[in-house]
C-alpha cells in the first residue's frame, strides 16, 4: 500500500468513527428525550395507577390495574420504548433553541 492509499484509509477509518460517535451521541440524546416525554407523559395524567410500576394508595405495584395495562386511550407512555421517533422529532422542533 502506497502513502496515498494510506492516508485514505485512514480518512475512511476517521470518518466511520466520527459517524459511529454521533450516532452514539444522537442516541443518548434521544434516550434523553425520550425519558422526558415519558415523565411528561406521566405528570400529565391526573388519575392514580398510571403505570404497572406506580404504587397505588395502598404502596403497591399497580401491574395489571394500571391505565397503561389497561389499554385506556388516556393512558400515558410508562416506557421509552412507547416514544416514537415522530414524538421525538415533534419534542426537537418545540425545544429548539
Amino acid at each position: 500500500m502506497g502513502t496515498s492509499s494510506l492516508r485514505h484509509a485512514a480518512v475512511i477509518t476517521l470518518a466511520l468513527l466520527a459517524a459511529g460517535c454521533s450516532a452514539k451521541t444522537e442516541s443518548r440524546a434521544d434516550d434523553g428525550i425520550k425519558a422526558t416525554i415519558v415523565r411528561d407523559s406521566i405528570a400529565k395524567y391526573r388519575r392514580g395507577c398510571p403505570c404497572p410500576y406506580s404504587l397505588n394508595k395502598e404502596g403497591k405495584a399497580c401491574d395489571r390495574k394500571s391505565a397503561y395495562s389497561q389499554g385506556y386511550k388516556s393512558a400515558p407512555l410508562c416506557y421509552p420504548r412507547n416514544v416514537t421517533k415522530e414524538a421525538i422529532a415533534a419534542y426537537r422542533a418545540e425545544h429548539q433553541s
